[in-house]
């Protein structure tokens, strides 16, 4: 799987934004079930914010959504 394969992080951007976007609760029942601590979780949103960079830079990805992106990038910072 490479970097520029933009369905595939596309897909799974959303879902990790589906899982931040959840209720805690949601998201802590999604975590159990997942065996994900809260430091990958982290990590994760930090690497989807290199990912949408990349993206935008390709033209596959609207520059706006980088906003958001680093603003969840900064809370989880």
């Amino acid at each position: 799987m490479s970097l520029d394969d933009n369905d595939h992080w596309q897909r799974w951007t959303a879902r990790l934004l589906a899982v931040l976007a959840a209720d805690p609760s949601d998201q802590l029942a999604w975590a159990d079930e997942h065996r994900v601590t809260t430091a990958a979780v982290a990590d994760d949103a930090g690497f989807v914010l290199q990912l949408a960079e990349g993206m935008v830079e390709r033209g596959t990805l609207d520059p706006g959504a980088l906003h958001d992106l680093r603003t969840i990038d900064r809370l989880f910072g």
